[in-house]
């Protein structure tokens, strides 16, 4: 029979999401008539709890995220060595490192240094006596779902050692990212990247047509793309098919929960929480519209001022009539507890850092959006752009169903282009601006902005609309981040009563540029009952910064039985993509040459297009009791 094997080194126990994704993707191996292997970490000896048609074989000495450890106690190290006079350096004198003899700190570099050959070494050896054991044969497929550059080498100096890459078919996906911070940044690290280049093409050149190269989101494969080694392509990222069987369609008038899963992290915005919700504190969570609920090891993770607002909840039962506004979920979880969690929530609320996430897949949003739950999730990176198209397209559908009072054309091509590439920062981002009246009896304000389409995801514009009243005073402000994706998009407003002018401004956000021509025009929607209480997106919302957290959390809670419906509509073909059986489809489908066979038979598009395969999802399908990480 026709072996699956998957390798992860950094498997070592059960529960985690390394372990969760082999689980899954096996599971839809097995069920697309494969032969599910699975190769982990040599402490993985836990194998008697997997199905027992598996093969199980731990092997590999060292996890990928070792060397990352080396290399981060590296540069702490070389800073130290340099260190200056500011106030952190200063601080930094008092840890016991910074005191250390230059001839010490000279060994641990060299210590470091030789870790890290010794780890390469190490997996290379490991992963040959791998494929001395399996005998792999044409057919067979080997997949790698977590991989780094330093892996990379391992498995190259296997294959030259072996004298051939062999003759199943390798799927090689990396997580982690190239280049700091967004892209108007990557030309100026560009230099530094040599070696990482080099390391690419020899890839090319040892493995061949046999190997395929596979990134877990679009903004991550453009990054490695820009390598000029292999071809990079965004593999979907598995979710548990626990979730996608349980879309709860269900509205309730009951409080609705506000969860945050998850471990907490610096990155994943906990420290925001009492920022969010403070301004709508007495009327949606003392008023016990909403409750929060956290996913953390202890209280003390929480804001100091949430903490006497929360209580320990041992289970996911929320409900009570004395529950408190703030419930704290213990971390990790049991994968079902966990699955639970996911499944009772009403709003995923997500302030997790906007750059950190700019490439970067969130599993948390994966199964929110999978489970049918609307969620908040920050501009400018891969998860708002997850949002952008349900919520763009239902703006579309609005704007052809309403009544239209007036269409103001600010401007039309070809107009002032905003800055390039080539263009120096200096002198600040390039601004649109109209003026525009307020016709009588308009509601609300479409504004659309459209983006040359020859032109690829080159960042996110910023569009901001200042209510004018009388006596020129700025009555509200509205601001959004719209994805500059080739596509025309959609800013909402709604129009107070009191508002006489708009002052609309279109600029880059976050300093990128674009070098295509863009038209600008709004139009004002008339106040039918429909369109007054209209809710402004659909599946969930993007926040520009944590300031507008409140706002959006008031319009969910207002507007909830649509977000609700339209999350779990959305549900059915985003989950779908994300599903092990839709994996295992892509990988199959890049393993069969394109001489031979029609690939479409295989492969399906993603959930944007709603025309997803449905898999053949298994209940039942997962191990009670397994802790879960994110």
């Amino acid at each position: 029979m026709t072996q699956f094997v998957l390798i992860d080194h950094s498997i070592k126990r059960l529960g985690g999401h390394n372990f969760e994704y082999a689980y899954h993707v096996l599971g839809a191996a097995e069920r697309a008539g494969l032969s599910p292997v699975l190769a982990a970490n040599a402490r993985f000896l836990e194998g008697k709890r997997v199905p027992s048609t598996w093969r199980v074989l731990p092997c590999f000495r060292h996890t990928t995220y070792e060397i990352g450890k080396l290399r981060d106690k590296q540069q702490r190290l070389e800073r130290q060595a340099t260190a200056g006079n500011t106030s952190r350096d200063i601080a930094a004198r008092a840890s016991n490192w910074i005191n250390l003899p230059n001839w010490i700190r000279s060994q641990l570099a060299a210590r470091y240094e030789r870790l890290q050959r010794q780890i390469v070494d190490r997996f290379a050896e490991d992963l040959d006596g791998l494929l001395s054991r399996l005998a792999l044969s044409a057919g067979d497929q080997v997949f790698v779902p977590t991989l780094n550059e330093h892996d990379l080498v391992g498995l190259l100096n296997c294959v030259r050692r072996r004298g051939s890459p062999g003759a199943a078919r390798w799927h090689l996906q990396f997580h982690f990212k190239v280049f700091e911070g967004r892209e108007p940044d990557y030309n100026d690290q560009q230099p530094g990247l040599d070696e990482l280049k080099a390391l690419f093409q020899r890839a090319v050149q040892t493995l061949g047509p046999s190997a395929r190269y596979y990134t877990t989101t679009e903004h991550l494969a453009r990054q490695y793309n820009r390598l000029a080694g292999p071809d990079f392509t965004a593999l979907p990222y598995p979710v548990n098919p626990g979730l996608r069987a349980s879309v709860a369609k269900r509205v309730s008038e009951r409080t609705l929960r506000v969860t945050c899963p998850g471990g907490v992290r610096p990155e994943k915005g906990t420290q925001l929480l009492a920022t969010a919700i403070q301004p709508v504190w007495e009327e949606l969570f003392a008023g016990r519209r909403l409750r929060l609920v956290v996913q953390a090891k202890r209280l003390g993770k929480l804001p100091t001022e949430l903490r006497r607002h929360a209580r320990y909840d041992r289970a996911i039962r929320l409900e009570g009539r004395h529950e408190s506004a703030v419930a704290v979920i213990r971390w990790p979880l049991s994968t079902e507890q966990y699955l639970d969690l996911i499944r009772q929530s009403d709003i995923g609320l997500l302030l997790y850092d906007s750059l950190t996430y700019y490439c970067r897949c969130s599993g948390v949003l994966v199964e929110m959006l999978s489970a049918g739950v609307p969620v908040i999730a920050p501009a400018g990176c891969w998860m708002a752009d997850q949002l952008s198209r349900p919520i763009q397209q239902y703006r579309r559908q609005l704007l052809a169903s309403s009544e239209i009072a007036n269409i103001e054309e600010v401007a039309r091509p070809p107009m002032p282009r905003l800055r390039t590439e080539s263009e120096s920062t200096s002198s600040g981002p390039t601004r649109l601006t109209a003026d525009l009246a307020v016709p009588q009896g308009a509601t609300h304000a479409m504004i659309e902005v459209r983006i040359d389409e020859s032109v690829g995801h080159r960042g996110y514009l910023s569009v901001q609309c200042d209510q004018i009243g009388g006596g020129h005073m700025t009555l509200d402000t509205d601001w959004e981040i719209l994805s500059a994706d080739g596509v025309c998009s959609y800013a909402f407003v709604k129009i107070g009563s009191d508002a006489k002018r708009l002052s609309l401004t279109v600029a880059d956000a976050y300093g990128m540029r674009h070098d295509s021509a863009a038209s600008l025009c709004c139009h004002f929607i008339t106040g039918s009952d429909r369109a007054v209480s209209c809710p402004s997106g659909a599946v969930g919302l993007v926040a520009a910064n944590v300031a507008q957290v409140p706002r959006l959390l008031r319009e969910l809670t207002n507007n909830y039985p649509h977000y609700r419906r339209t999350a779990g509509e959305f549900a059915s073909a985003w989950g779908a993509w994300h599903s092990p059986e839709q994996v295992v489809a892509e990988l199959i489908a890049n393993s069969i040459p394109v001489h031979s066979l029609d690939k479409s038979q295989y492969r399906a598009d993603p959930p944007h297009s709603l025309t997803v395969m449905q898999p053949r999802v298994k209940s039942g399908d997962s191990i009670a009791s397994r802790p879960f990480g994110d």
